[in-house]
């Protein structure tokens, strides 16, 4: 057989467990969270984060395999270090330094309780709050590893009559992975000491206690997850601080590639950098009480980008679901009329319904009750009624940009600017009528074309005749009168225009920037009405946000 035949061996990655402790939230949850590489343990401030790091480190099933890099941690480099038996640097780093007079059965025995003194002051409960002393050990590990190594490379080279490769000592990978993440920097390692220089400038050299915090850091990270024992749970606690987000995604990427034994256990409240670790199982933990653990994990869904989706979750309020993109006047407005919620931007109509339907399909998991608004447009009532059993409401406008139309708010800024508000409002009402006026062809056809692509959608046919299908889809289309739509869209529109109804106005027509054209009718800058009424909300003037709730579906009573 030639190499050319020989058919490569794809290997799945190994799917590894982390035993977690039971949730109070879904008791029936299996405690046995599996992952490739990574887990990512996401949580508002106070909600057992570190607790459940200590948890996995001292009453876990696995704690003997739990390697923690605490929040708290000391990030003083150490002026020198000087390399010590291996043996003894290893027990340092890991547990705690021997007792001068224990022996080596008695150390064993007692190094979980060391661990416990040297590090934590003996307590559990220290544990999640103490700053971490370590770095001094790390260094000292590392200096007498390398010793180490490079003692037993000379014994074995001058006992061979070949040239034998230098180790890669675990000093040599620091600085590969260190230099690779900082390429402008290099590190520089003395007999007791550590230096730093600038590639451009190799002469200037200043000592590694002179590092900047994001240069340490990475160092102390780098170190810690290279040192960490074989197939160790390595939980670090907030892995993003003092990391600029340019340089967080590409440290770990690097950290978990070079520890492929090791399960990564990361506890953050830092949502993008949740959503930035591609790959890793996703845990949410909500809270800590009775000494009990309330954590779930988030499932695999399409609908809601993942950064989205673990934003909703951490924020603790119920979700409201829009349309439209993050930042827009629109949006902005509903966060106004609706403070008690987190309103989310997601795109389009079925973007909302999709989103909304999701999330409340995990209710049972998440415990966060969420709805969605999407705009009137030219919904039939059923629709309306179908949406609204699923949590997805309509304002009684067509579309939000209308809001900023409504009455109630056109006097409430003439108010504000001292004008004569019912003459601002007979201006306003003026110029709307008369574009809607303008606009009514163009409404009807509009209506028309999403009326008869809605009928169209509605065809189905069990035939597996084509003859027979075609003469039914022919029947079928023969029903549909787009001349009878457009007809009855156009006396609609007049009728409400010919009635000076501006309510049903606003319920009927949907033509957007209208009210980035009201500036003229207050005396202010070109296009400003709109951020005009969004101040005023922000500054709390003029009862904005109860004006906007006469027009809005009353979504706290579904609470």
């Amino acid at each position: 057989m030639t190499d050319s035949e020989i058919t490569p061996v794809v290997t799945e990655p190994q799917t590894k467990k982390v035993s977690f402790p039971p949730s109070a939230l879904l008791p029936e949850q299996n405690t046995e969270v599996k992952c490739q590489t990574s887990i990512v343990v996401v949580g508002a401030n106070g909600s057992g984060k570190s607790r459940l790091g200590t948890w996995l480190e001292f009453k876990g099933p696995q704690k003997e395999r739990v390697h923690r890099i605490a929040a708290q941690r000391s990030l003083v480099f150490p002026e020198n270090s000087s390399p010590i038996g291996f043996e003894k640097a290893r027990d340092s780093f890991y547990w705690a330094p021997p007792p001068p007079n224990w022996d080596r059965e008695q150390y064993e025995r007692g190094k979980p309780q060391l661990r416990l003194q040297h590090r934590y002051g003996g307590s559990v409960l220290n544990a999640e709050t103490a700053p971490l002393s370590d770095f001094e050990a790390l260094v000292t590990l590392l200096f007498s590893e390398n010793y180490t190594a490079l003692l037993s490379h000379e014994e074995q080279q001058r006992k061979s009559q070949e040239l034998i490769p230098m180790p890669d000592t675990l000093i040599r990978k620091v600085q590969a992975l260190w230099e690779n993440l900082l390429p402008s920097r290099a590190l520089i390692f003395k007999s007791s000491e550590v230096q730093v220089s600038q590639r451009d400038l190799p002469d200037e050299v200043y000592s590694a206690r002179a590092m900047s915090d994001g240069e340490r850091v990475i160092f102390y990270l780098i170190g810690q997850c290279l040192c960490a024992p074989d197939d160790s749970i390595i939980v670090v606690d907030e892995p993003e601080i003092h990391l600029h987000k340019a340089i967080q995604n590409l440290l770990w990427d690097s950290l978990e590639k070079a520890r492929p034994d090791c399960i990564y256990v990361y506890l953050t409240h830092d949502l993008s950098f949740a959503a930035d670790r591609i790959g890793s199982t996703k845990i949410c933990i909500s809270e800590f009480r009775n000494a009990e653990f309330s954590w779930y994990a988030i499932p695999d869904q399409r609908e809601i980008p993942e950064d989205v989706f673990l934003e909703l979750l951490g924020s603790r309020k119920p979700v409201l679901f829009v349309e439209g993109t993050s930042g827009s006047h629109d949006s902005a407005l509903y966060r106004h009329a609706f403070p008690g919620f987190t309103v989310k931007s997601v795109g389009s109509c079925s973007a909302v319904v999709n989103a909304t339907k999701v999330f409340r399909s995990l209710e049972d998991m998440h415990h966060i009750k969420s709805f969605g608004i999407v705009d009137r447009d030219y919904l039939e009532q059923g629709q309306i009624d179908a949406y609204e059993r699923a949590g997805v409401f309509v304002p009684l406008v067509a579309e939000v940009e209308n809001l900023f139309l409504v009455p109630e708010l056109v006097k409430a800024v003439s108010q504000q600017l001292a004008i004569d508000p019912e003459k601002a409002f007979n201006d306003v009402s003026t110029f709307v009528f008369e574009e809607f006026t303008r606009w009514l062809p163009t409404h009807a056809m509009e209506l028309t074309k999403y009326r008869v692509s809605l009928e169209l959608g509605r065809f189905s046919s069990c035939s597996s005749d084509i003859a027979h299908f075609s003469q039914e889809f022919k029947v079928f289309q023969d029903r549909i009168n787009p001349e009878n739509i457009y007809a009855a869209a156009l006396a609609e529109a007049q009728a409400a225009i010919s009635a000076g109804d501006y309510s049903l106005a606003l319920r009927l027509f949907n033509k957007k920037d209208l009210a980035k054209n009201l500036s003229r009718f207050f005396g202010i800058t070109r296009g400003t009405y709109v951020e005009k009424v969004l101040e005023m909300a922000k500054r709390n003037l003029g009862c904005v946000p109860q004006h906007l709730q006469d027009y809005l579906p009353d979504i706290n009573a579904c609470l």
